[in-house]
C-alpha cells in the first residue's frame, strides 16, 4: 500500500514538473524574446525593453520544474533531455538579455556621434509651372565611421496664424549615408492654399560600423 502511494505521489510531483518546467520554459522564451527584439529593432543609442520579471519569474519555474522532474522520473534517460533542453532555454535567453542590457551601458557599442557630424543644406523652395512647390537639400555625414540611415525631413505647413496645416515626409537618396558622402532629397507638393509658412526639421539613426 505505501508503494502504491510513493508511486502515486511520485506521479503527481512529476507531472507537477513537467508543467512547472513547460511554464518555465515558455515565460522564458517570451520575456526574453521581447528583450531581443525591441532591442534589435531599436538602433543605437535607442530604448528597449528588458523584462526582468518574466525573465526571473520563468528561470526559477524551469529549474523547480527540473528539479522536480530528476528527483520523480523512473528513466534516467527523461530526466536527463528535460534537464539539457531546460538549460538550453536559461542559457540562450537570459544571456541574450545579459547581453543587451551590457550593451545599453556601453560595453560592446561605442556612442554614436553628435549632432554636428550631420550638415544638413535644405535649399529654397521652388515655383514650378504647374503650381507646385519643390522642397529639397542635401544631408552630409561628416563622421569618419559611423553611417546614416533613415535620413527623414519633415515639412509641417501653417496658416498665417501658425496653425498647422499639413505636414509630410521625405527620404533621402540614396537611403544610407556612408563617412565622408552626400545624399540628397526632393519632393513636389501642391501646397494647400491657406498655407502662409512652413518649417522643416530632420531626423536620422546612426549605423556603427
Amino acid at each position: 500500500m505505501k508503494e502504491d502511494y510513493k508511486q502515486i505521489e511520485r506521479a503527481v510531483q512529476l507531472r507537477n514538473g513537467y508543467c512547472a518546467t513547460a511554464i518555465g520554459i515558455l515565460v522564458t522564451v517570451v520575456g526574453g524574446g521581447i528583450t531581443l527584439v525591441t532591442w534589435y529593432f531599436a538602433g543605437p543609442g535607442g530604448g528597449y525593453i528588458i523584462t526582468w520579471g518574466a525573465l526571473a519569474v520563468g528561470g526559477y519555474y524551469t529549474i523547480r520544474g527540473a528539479s522536480l522532474i530528476a528527483s520523480n522520473a523512473s528513466s534516467k534517460k527523461i530526466t536527463s533531455t528535460v534537464a539539457l533542453a531546460s538549460t538550453v532555454i536559461l542559457v540562450v535567453f537570459l544571456g541574450g538579455s545579459l547581453l543587451a542590457l551590457l550593451d545599453s551601458f556601453g560595453v560592446f557599442m561605442a556612442e554614436p556621434p553628435d549632432d554636428s557630424k550631420v550638415v544638413w543644406m535644405p535649399n529654397e523652395e521652388e515655383i514650378l509651372a504647374d503650381g507646385q512647390v519643390k522642397f529639397s537639400g542635401t544631408v552630409t555625414n561628416v563622421d569618419s565611421e559611423w553611417s546614416i540611415e533613415r535620413a527623414r525631413i519633415t515639412i509641417t505647413l501653417f496658416d498665417e496664424i501658425g496653425r498647422s496645416i499639413s505636414s509630410f515626409e521625405m527620404g533621402t537618396i540614396p537611403r544610407i549615408i556612408s563617412p565622408g558622402t552626400s545624399s540628397e532629397y526632393s519632393k513636389s507638393r501642391t501646397v494647400h492654399p491657406g498655407a502662409h509658412s512652413y518649417e522643416s526639421e530632420i531626423s536620422w539613426l546612426w549605423s556603427p560600423p
